[in-house]
């Protein structure tokens, strides 16, 4: 208790003036303990709740005084101790930024403990929700009984209903594809809509056609009366004719009706590829069509498109490949053989800016030309591989999704790539043989910076991978440095300037890894114009040169000379400069210099140009944390950058994995397998934020003399009593098609007669699509046929609003899309959070 008369002791960190100047008239006012700075002492106290960052935080907003000390004044002290106190931190600096302001280490702190407790729990309710509705050992479940064990019962936001979506789940993967062995079902998702491969029945194999696409748009009132703003159509493709060699060598045209690829962009395009065409179609109509193809009418490879630019891959003329195995003015090593050698393709890029689209009636259908509304090719290159386009822009205000302060491995000044340039950005990676995939890659920049201008070649960067340090899995130490790399890449996507490999499945590699490309970043930075010349020279004389140009250092499979098991192990040896004897191999020889003198000008330097195409090494920065491994292995499948750090990835089981459950009787077999996973990754830490693990899924494969099972039946509910009793109709057949089991019952539940299997808009068109493959397969047997449960998850994607899940609504029934969005976006907090 304070004594009477004793002077006031005040808190001279609760005021917000400075504090008064003590009176000497008044000795009572004077007092040694003002000679404290309180501050300081305040300052001794804070790092104390640096292990609770929400506690610093809160303590900001007592007074003023508080938050000055630790939002200004010692927060360089406060919150670099807070962020290195997180749990689960596996990079205590993040790697691709170097030394870090405090302000940035205030903001990695405050999304890691504020923002992604809340943000991200609603992906942790969406696998426990979706738990609630699976059946245990569903692969023991009758044929006859699918729809009366389980009910389909939404868990988020339900945007679509597809009736032809019957797809197979994703970790089916063994339908195979003329050019690209196994392949997926075409399915693209956005944030408005979905894109998918009408079906029937849920075939699979030679019946699956690829030739009719479904535009399905979102729409938040699907469930109430009136109709959906946007009505669904059809995108039907059309023959192709391309070029093929036959068994004797001889060129041959074939007729090619299918799509291979398909997407939709965030907010202007959705398109589809063909062998040699790109439909595109402005979201959400089908009343307008522009078509994209090459002047030569080249085979297409791989798309890549966005709203602003379209990137296509063409394949060479078969002619020119077969001139350059047999003219005899081409050098040739020794014994060697040009199937070990990749062919250079060609890259263009359209500029979709400035497109200029007329007014179409919607009771019309518009078809145009690339060229009749402004879309031209502005720029072609040769590149050296034809696997894992993906293309990107680094935006000039802020380098997405980091900031250059990083001066090792890619060192240079900092001032002089000011200003920031607008780049646009395209990877590729050598597809290889056997488990060698991935290992090389290349990144082509331009400059974008000027919307009226054409883009300019600036950066033409080839790397070799050197992966990040890992260990086995019995923790012994592993350089890959030293002795190479088990696993290869199975895939690199690019965000901004990162790159991002995941590995093929192993049991040391690291599943997840980080690089980053710094090419063409500086302001100054300008192509070779020798290599400039010879990578835009798209002519027959120019494929040929820049095939002997590029062919040791980036075409020709790796020199293991027999040697198997080291051959990764002296190419990385290589990269890092320890192997002289191998980089000889990569220099030019004397027939090739001579071959190459007569393609480029007299004073072309070439052992620059060599050495200008051969593998720069790119280290990766780091590494995600293997987790401990729970039943099987995973491999990525889609991941997308959200929220500035976090990354959200999205694998499923290896297909190498034996099923979980099986089950077979005479008609069907029923397989269980894991299902998918979805993880949500702090990359500035490189730590897990949240992981989720869906329900198995269990998958009825039927013979083909097994008639399709009805949709709607009585029978019991094992999960909630009695199932609702559908009215029933005799089943109908389509033309002829009932020996293959294309039974198509009608519809009379659910609002009345018709329904969705009564549109013969959709059923025509698949079953003539269905006879011309059958005709070209020249198959006799039934078809085999898959089908799942009412809420079986079929497909999930990561996208910038949510994660969107596409669920099984029972055999001939299709399925409905589900939007379950993140976390609310919230107002700025201190330091831009």
């Amino acid at each position: 208790m304070r004594e009477p008369g004793a002077p006031v002791l005040e808190c001279a960190a609760s005021r917000c003036a400075d504090p008064p100047v003590a009176d000497p008239a008044n000795p009572a006012a004077l007092s040694a303990h003002l000679a404290l700075c309180l501050t300081d002492i305040l300052a001794l106290i804070f790092p104390y709740l640096a292990t609770d960052p929400v506690a610093l935080f809160r303590s900001s907003h007592v007074c003023r005084a508080w938050r000055s000390i630790i939002m200004d004044s010692h927060a360089a002290l406060l919150w670099p101790a807070a962020y290195h106190q997180l749990p689960g931190l596996q990079c205590n600096d993040p790697p691709f930024e170097g030394e870090l302001s405090w302000q940035r280490y205030r903001w990695l702190t405050l999304a890691a403990a504020i923002r992604d407790p809340s943000d991200w729990q609603g992906i942790a309710q969406l696998g426990a929700q979706l738990a609630e509705t699976s059946v245990p050992d569903e692969h023991l479940v009758r044929l006859e009984q699918v729809h009366a064990v389980r009910e389909y019962v939404p868990v988020g936001e339900v945007v679509a209903r597809c009736p032809h979506f019957l797809g197979v789940c994703d970790h089916a993967g063994a339908i195979e594809d003329e050019d690209d062995g196994p392949r997926e079902p075409l399915v693209a998702v956005s944030e408005s809509c979905v894109v998918f491969e009408a079906q029937m029945t849920g075939h699979l194999g030679e019946l699956q056609t690829r030739s009719v696409l479904q535009v399905q748009p979102f729409s938040s009132s699907i469930t109430a009366a009136g109709p959906p703003p946007h009505e669904p159509f059809l995108i039907h493709g059309s023959p192709d004719l391309v070029e093929e060699i036959d068994v004797d060598g001889a060129l041959t045209a074939s007729r090619d009706p299918f799509f291979k690829s398909t997407g939709v962009t965030a907010s202007r395009w959705m398109w589809a590829q063909s062998a040699s065409h790109i439909d595109l179609y402005p979201q959400l109509t089908a009343n307008l069509r522009i078509r994209v193809t090459h002047a030569d009418q080249l085979r297409i490879l791989r798309t890549s498109c966005c709203d602003n630019w379209l990137v296509v891959l063409y394949r060479i003329p078969l002619d020119w490949s077969i001139s350059l195995a047999s003219d005899p003015d081409v050098p040739w090593r020794h014994e060697d053989n040009p199937v070990h050698v990749a062919t250079p393709c060609i890259l263009a890029v359209y500029d979709l800016r400035d497109v200029e689209l007329p007014h179409v009636e919607l009771d019309r259908c518009l078809r145009l030309d690339a060229s009749d509304v402004g879309i031209t090719q502005c720029a072609a290159v040769w590149v050296p591989y034809e696997h894992g386009l993906m293309h990107t822009i680094v935006d000039p205000d802020a380098a997405h999704p980091f900031a250059v302060t990083d001066p090792d491995p890619w060192a240079f000044d900092l001032d002089s790539h000011q200003p920031c340039r607008e780049l646009f950005k395209v990877v590729l990676n050598e597809q290889g043989d056997d488990r060698i995939v991935g290992q090389r890659l290349v990144v082509i920049t331009f400059d974008v910076s000027d919307p009226t201008a054409s883009p300019t070649l600036v950066a033409w960067q080839p790397y070799g991978i050197i992966p990040n340090h890992t260990t086995y899995s019995g923790g012994e130490p592993y350089s890959f440095a030293e002795s190479g790399t088990c696993c290869s890449f199975r895939m690199w996507r690019i965000f901004g300037r990162i790159l991002i490999g995941s590995t093929r499945e192993g049991i040391c590699c690291p599943p997840i890894q980080f690089a980053r490309d710094d090419s063409g970043l500086n302001c100054t930075a300008k192509i070779a114009p020798d290599l400039h010349a010879a990578l835009t020279t798209v002519t027959r004389a120019g494929f040929f040169a820049i095939s002997v140009l590029l062919r040791e250092s980036l075409l020709r499979a790796f020199h293991f000379n027999d040697d198997w098991e080291h051959v990764l192990e002296r190419y990385l040896a290589h990269l890092c400069g320890h192997d002289p004897v191998l980089a000889a191999q990569y220099d030019l020889r004397s027939a090739e210099v001579a071959y190459l003198r007569t393609h480029f000008s007299p004073g072309t330097n070439l052992a620059t140009l060599s050495h200008l195409v051969r593998p720069t090494p790119l280290h990766a920065l780091a590494h995600l944390p293997r987790l401990p491994r729970q039943g099987t292995w995973y491999r990525v499948v889609s991941m997308h950058w959200t929220r500035q750090d976090r990354l959200v990835v999205v694998s499923r089981a290896s297909p190498v994995q034996t099923p979980v459950a099986t089950s077979s009787t005479a008609e069907h077999t029923a397989m269980t397998r894991y299902g998918v996973r979805v993880e949500v990754w702090d990359v500035a830490g490189m730590c897990l934020v949240k992981r989720v693990e869906l329900p198995r899924t269990t998958e009825f494969v039927l013979g083909s003399g097994v008639p399709n099972p009805a949709w709607g039946m009585v029978g019991d509910n094992v999960r909630g009593g009695p199932a609702p009793a559908l009215a029933s109709a005799p089943v109908q057949d389509l033309d002829d098609a009932a020996d293959r089991n294309l039974l198509l019952p009608p519809w009379r539940g659910e609002g009345g007669a018709g329904g969705p299997w009564d549109d013969a808009w959709v059923l025509d068109v698949l079953a003539q699509s269905v006879d011309v493959r059958r005709e070209d397969a020249d198959d006799e047997d039934g078809a085999v046929r898959s089908v799942y449960s009412p809420g079986t998850v079929l497909h999930v994607v990561p996208t910038c609003v949510g994660i969107v899940v596409v669920r099984s609504l029972g055999p001939m029934r299709g399925a409905a899309v589900e939007m379950w969005r993140y976390g609310r976006p919230r107002a700025s907090l201190e330091g831009g959070l």
